[in-house]
């Protein structure tokens, strides 16, 4: 019986909020109606969009926990003022008000990294990818696109929207509008994986920069695909945290997650910190400040596990009165 070709269907928005042509963003054709929108003065907005004056750059540094001792890269951090971020409050309040594609994970009322796993949870096999630097590699001219194509602002409005919301080339790393307005502007790229996964009989979802695909088998060649339409839209895949899982692999890591015999569970790493912070504890009656700081860090490492996998609530719930009352002696 010949094989019956996948239907390319409309990616379906999944939350019960508006149209995109329905934001108040939409269609706005004046900087002084968009100075409204965004209650301030159009001077303002001038002054906001001369980007070095208006961010806190600094570097996280790298280091390695001393629980687990997993080591993390040090970051560069671009973080807008008082006003600018402001101003990016009230654009991400009226964006998060729209319809998102139902492939995407983060940035999303009632989504998370726990619901991008989730939707893999039956899979036989799983690839993840990682982009590379996601935020600065979200370039002007990306969002500049969605503005102006998407929106169908302006270009004047659109120009000033894109300097107001980039950082040099790129998206902030320190803005709590980038992770919304990334998905926006990465869209024809991210519907482009969508499409893919239904030519390929996958299911295809992204959180953030964490794209995964997953079915009855991940067809050779996947990768040199994703990373073609990646490049086309200036983006690269960290090949370092490429990870194709096959059916016979007992356990799947997907987005922080551990997907074992069906099952969303916290990874292992997460009970040995746990472990490893209550040793810790035993060592400081002498030191009640550290042992508090402790404390709260073992109640949100167990907190997490439990949003995770239910079975660990009752940890996370002990854990979280032992907190409280080391505070309150």
């Amino acid at each position: 019986m010949a094989k019956t070709k996948p239907v390319l269907v409309p990616v379906q928005p999944t939350n019960n909020r508006y149209e995109l042509d329905q934001c108040a963003l939409y269609k706005v054709r004046s900087k002084k109606r968009l100075a409204q929108l965004l209650f301030t003065e159009i001077s303002s907005l001038t002054a906001l969009s001369q980007q070095s004056n208006n961010y806190k750059n600094f570097i996280i540094p790298g280091e390695a926990c001393i629980f687990t001792g997993k080591a993390t890269k040090s970051r560069k951090v671009q973080e807008p003022k008082r006003k600018l971020r402001e101003v990016h409050q009230r654009i991400l309040s009226l964006l998060s008000r729209i319809h998102t594609s139902e492939y995407a994970h983060a940035a999303i009322q009632g989504k998370s990294y726990r619901s991008n796993a989730l939707a893999h949870v039956s899979a036989d096999c799983i690839a993840t990818y990682d982009l590379r630097k996601f935020y600065p590699s979200t370039s002007i001219s990306l969002v500049y696109r969605f503005w102006v194509h998407q929106m169908k602002c302006s270009p004047d409005v659109a120009e000033l929207l894109t300097k107001l919301t980039c950082y040099e080339s790129g998206l902030p790393t320190g803005s709590p509008l980038s992770p919304l307005l990334s998905l926006l502007s990465n869209k024809l790229m991210l519907d482009e994986m969508y499409k893919l996964a239904l030519v390929k009989e996958l299911v295809f979802t992204c959180y953030i920069d964490d794209l995964t695909f997953s079915g009855k088998k991940i067809p050779l060649g996947l990768t040199a695909i994703v990373t073609r339409a990646a490049l086309r839209f200036g983006h690269s895949l960290s090949i370092e945290k490429t990870r194709i899982f096959r059916k016979a692999d007992v356990e799947k890591h997907v987005t922080g997650t551990v997907i074992r015999n069906g099952q969303i569970q916290a990874p292992h790493n997460r009970f040995k910190k746990a472990r490893k912070i209550v040793e810790h504890m035993a060592h400081l009656d002498s030191f009640p400040i550290e042992k508090i700081k402790l404390a709260e860090k073992l109640a949100g490492v167990l907190s997490e596990a439990a949003f995770l996998d239910k079975r660990h609530s009752m940890q996370a719930i002990t854990s979280r009165i032992k907190f409280q009352q080391l505070k309150d002696t």
